[in-house]
C-alpha cells in the first residue's frame, strides 16, 4: 500500500512541480535575451 501511494504522490506532485518550474523559465528566458541584447 505504501509503495502505490509512494507512486501515486510522485504521479501527482512531478506534474505540479514541472508547472511553475516551466512558467518561471519561460519568464526569465525573455528577460536574459533582452538584457542581451541590450547590453551588445
Amino acid at each position: 500500500m505504501r509503495a502505490g501511494t509512494g507512486q501515486v504522490l510522485r504521479r501527482q506532485i512531478l506534474p505540479n512541480l514541472w508547472v511553475p518550474i516551466s512558467v518561471v523559465s519561460t519568464l526569465l528566458v525573455p528577460e536574459r535575451i533582452g538584457a542581451v541584447v541590450a547590453h551588445r
